[in-house]
């Protein structure tokens, strides 16, 4: 009788610490959330389950991050699951909306903030990375990287899913930033371990640029990633990167960029150099460095693919400026009023964030100079690319005697 009503007591304990972990579930479930996400080495954490039963979890007001700025905060997190799923460690299907993710980019590289621990752990695996549930949608998504050129922020919204194969997921964005707005779509494959994505960016404004990215890599820290065909529309034409692997730990990296094709009308609209205007297409290799944090240009050389036509109109101060220098910059000036090229070539090479040196070499004539004349005319440039860009600035002097070059070009076609 006594070892009947002490199982019995047994009984009715467990069933009422049972019925008290049930009526506290909420709290327990959000004490143990913050405790996992501590552990991860997310800190501080902040959040609060709506709700949770035997078939999944709701939770709200997720904050990563410092209080006043978040370094992501996401408005709806739900979880499904089923007694397979939880025996496995996975959700069935996964749910997030109102993401709000806030980086930046600074002299030591790309930080999340107190995200930073998720992918800067150098701590090795023990299993393959997997999916925390076999689908995964994300909704209303936005981002924003500061950098040092200024913010630059996107919004994103898609889903992503498991294979028999893999992973594969499809992502619809957009872009703005450094004056610039962009739709596309972003589609990932291949496994967690070697995902692989495929990335078309298209501007909103005519004339602006637009990019396709195909890029393989290792999900391991350090790892070489493997770039696919990349090609970044500008000006008519395209920048071209063949597939090649970056070791992004390397002190020195070099990649080829393939010129195609480039409007030189459209090209000098978007220099927005005052009183340049141009006709032509432009090909050749422009050789991208990244050393000590850098990016160059070295040795690039690019080449009109026919003939076409170079317009000057000079602005008060330059023509004032030809004026007093007649026997170089003031030919030039004259010359390059009107000018029909049978040739066009220009050497490139220095820092993206400096002065690039431009040697200019270009051949034709001009109607109206020196009776139509043929001229060979040799110029060395100094343009700020930024400055280009940003302000329709150029420096330049002109070091030759161009008098010189049109008088032996001028007695060469007598």
């Amino acid at each position: 009788m006594t070892a009947r009503r002490a199982i019995a007591g047994a009984f009715l304990l467990a069933a009422a610490a049972t019925a008290v972990v049930w009526v506290r579930r909420i709290d327990i479930a959000q004490w143990w959330l913050a405790k996992r996400a501590e552990a991860l080495g997310l800190r501080p954490v902040r959040l609060r389950v709506a709700s949770f039963d035997l078939h999944g979890i709701a939770i709200e007001s997720i904050a990563i991050g410092p209080p006043d700025a978040p370094d992501l905060a996401i408005q709806q997190l739900d979880a499904t699951w089923s007694p397979a799923s939880l025996r496995a460690g996975r959700f069935d299907a996964l749910r997030i909306a109102g993401v709000a993710l806030h980086g930046r980019i600074g002299p030591l590289g790309p930080s999340l903030g107190a995200l930073d621990p998720l992918w800067k752990s150098d701590a090795p695996r023990t299993a393959p990375p997997e999916l925390p549930a076999p689908e995964i949608a994300l909704e209303t998504a936005k981002v924003r990287i500061d950098t040092p050129r200024g913010p630059a922020t996107g919004g994103f919204g898609g889903s992503l899913r498991e294979t028999a194969g893999g992973i594969a997921g499809e992502f619809d964005l957009d872009v703005a930033g450094a004056g610039a707005t962009a739709k596309g779509q972003l589609a990932i494959d291949g496994t967690l371990r070697e995902p692989g994505f495929r990335l078309r960016l298209d501007p909103l404004r005519a004339g602006a640029l637009s990019l396709s990215l195909d890029t393989r890599g290792k999900a391991p820290r350090r790892s070489p990633i493997a770039l696919g065909p990349t090609t970044l529309g500008v000006a008519g034409g395209t920048l071209h990167v063949d597939g090649l692997k970056l070791d992004l730990a390397s002190k020195r990296i070099s990649v080829p960029v393939l010129v195609d094709d480039v409007d030189l009308a459209s090209l000098l609209a978007l220099a927005a150099v005052e009183g340049l205007a141009g006709t032509g297409r432009i090909e050749g290799t422009l050789p991208l460095v990244r050393e000590n944090g850098k990016l160059s240009i070295e040795d690039g050389l690019l080449r009109a693919t026919g003939d076409g036509t170079l317009r000057y109109t000079p602005t008060e101060s330059v023509r004032s400026l030809a004026t007093s220098r007649p026997e170089d910059l003031g030919l030039a000036v004259e010359a390059f009023s009107d000018f029909r090229y049978d040739l066009l070539e220009a050497t490139v090479s220095g820092d993206l964030d400096g002065a690039l040196a431009i040697g200019l070499h270009v051949r034709g004539s001009n109607p109206s100079f020196q009776n139509g004349r043929a001229v060979e005319l040799n110029l060395k440039l100094a343009a700020h690319v930024l400055d280009l860009v940003r302000e329709g600035v150029a420096a330049y002097r002109v070091p030759e005697r161009i008098e010189e070059r049109v008088r032996e070009r001028a007695e060469g076609a007598k």
